[in-house]
């Protein structure tokens, strides 16, 4: 309802044109031919691992700039100077992409054709720009590295519209190198009879048009944006919001979905979670069980933290809060939060009636390395081992095994007992 009222008021105040618009004269009845089908499963495949290569890419990129010691104005400076380079040979990869993705969509019925997606390069003289698959390529391999060194980087901007971008371009490339080879009944590309004139952008209207390569293109769109976010319903809608034809629906439904299986067998977190993935924040739904405690995660039964102290802390500081709490053990926590290890009332015993020569004594000569620790995601049988083999009767839960910020504790004996009832449950079902 939101979405809906919204839309109303943006439109009738300041009558938003939509960011996409497709040619008027294009006929998308050929792409829901049963004999196409075939060629828009294959897009669909190759939209998946193309999506599922940009994920991964992405995460490398993020790692490796992660663990470099260069302050982060060096990092996005690199990242702009590489855009920058990129843009002089294929100017398209600047900005969010709504006007280079609208090129493409109109590519197929313009006079200009392809050849003016490099309208401004340094290179837009060379011979090998005639060829239109060598166009849509280069400048989908362009967007590509533009998009995964930016993003890489740290910048902000997202990457929602540059997925629409690379799906655009696959696509477009896609229909036309079917046509080139012959495939797919020709993809709008005039049945002429001269090599030159198959790979020119000679809008000869002699020959029969077939697929145009806007169809490819738009269901590119709608594959790559579902292989990166695991929403294909999503994906659909959107792109029939775009084109509002009813035609493009079946190519439509089976590139979404081929490119969400296939990238999610290649790659498990979306372009969403995948930074929740990296710190250990995001719980796996699909094999869980509503109201089954086996399958209950560590932040379904933790609680507050057990009151940490600091590494600075001193000997008498530490022995007053063990007198007056029942723990064993304290978590001890570092000048930026982050856990680094355990007070043991076991390894303190020796210095409770010390006298004031033990009083430079801290925190960090007497804990120990955080042997035993969990991940609020992390299921209760998995941590089962840890959790029984452990002394600590409130065990620590940190964010992330990376970052070791304390976030909560576990009761060790209240956990046991919720597996054991729920094991004895289990066991009374199976006997019934």
């Amino acid at each position: 309802m939101a979405s809906v009222v919204a839309t109303m008021v943006s439109r009738f105040w300041f009558g938003i044109e939509p960011w996409y618009e497709l040619p008027e004269s294009i006929d998308y009845g050929q792409a829901a031919r049963f004999s196409q089908m075939g060629w828009f499963l294959i897009l669909g495949i190759i939209s998946g691992v193309g999506g599922a290569f940009f994920l991964k890419s992405i995460q490398n990129t993020q790692s490796a700039t992660g663990k470099c010691a260069w302050p982060s104005w060096a990092k996005l400076g690199l990242a702009g100077l590489a855009v920058g380079l990129i843009a002089l040979v294929f100017p398209g990869v600047w900005g969010n992409g709504y006007e280079i993705t609208n090129q493409i969509l109109h590519a197929g019925s313009s006079e200009t054709g392809f050849s003016g997606l490099i309208r401004g390069s340094v290179l837009s003289n060379l011979p090998a720009w005639q060829i239109s698959l060598v166009v849509l390529a280069g400048l989908l391999v362009a967007k590509f590295v533009a998009t995964v060194c930016t993003v890489g980087a740290g910048t902000v901007g997202g990457v929602f519209t540059p997925t629409l971008f690379l799906g655009a371009g696959l696509g477009a490339a896609f229909g036309q190198a079917l046509g080139l080879l012959g495939f797919a009944e020709g993809v709008d590309i005039p049945e002429v009879g001269t090599l030159e004139e198959w790979l020119g952008f000679r809008n000869d209207t002699s020959g029969e048009w077939r697929t145009p390569t806007a169809a490819f293109a738009l269901v590119g769109m709608g594959s790559v944006l579902a292989a990166t976010t695991r929403s294909p319903l999503l994906a659909m809608i959107l792109i029939f919001e775009i084109s509002l034809k009813y035609e493009l629906m079946p190519p439509l439904m089976i590139g979404c979905v081929v490119a969400t299986l296939v990238s999610q067998k290649l790659h498990k977190a979306s372009v969403y979670s995948a930074p929740l993935h990296r710190r250990g924040m995001v719980v796996d739904q699909e094999s869980r069980r509503m109201g089954s405690a086996t399958d209950r995660c560590i932040g379904d039964v933790m609680v507050e933290p057990t009151s940490p102290i600091k590494e600075t802390a001193a000997l008498p500081e530490i022995s007053e809060i063990f007198l007056n709490s029942p723990r064993n053990y304290l978590p001890v926590l570092s000048v930026d939060k982050r856990l680094v290890g355990v007070i043991s009332l076991q390894d303190l015993k020796a210095h409770l009636n010390a006298g004031d020569e033990l009083r430079a004594v801290i925190a960090l000569d007497l804990m120990r390395p955080p042997e035993t620790f969990l991940t609020p995601n992390c299921r209760l049988m998995d941590a089962l081992p840890e959790i029984m083999g452990s002394e600590m009767e409130m065990i620590p839960v940190v964010n992330s095994n990376r970052e070791m910020r304390l976030v909560g504790s576990v009761s060790r004996s209240k956990t046991l007992g919720l597996m054991s009832e729920a094991i004895a449950k289990s066991g009374e079902e199976n006997t019934i």
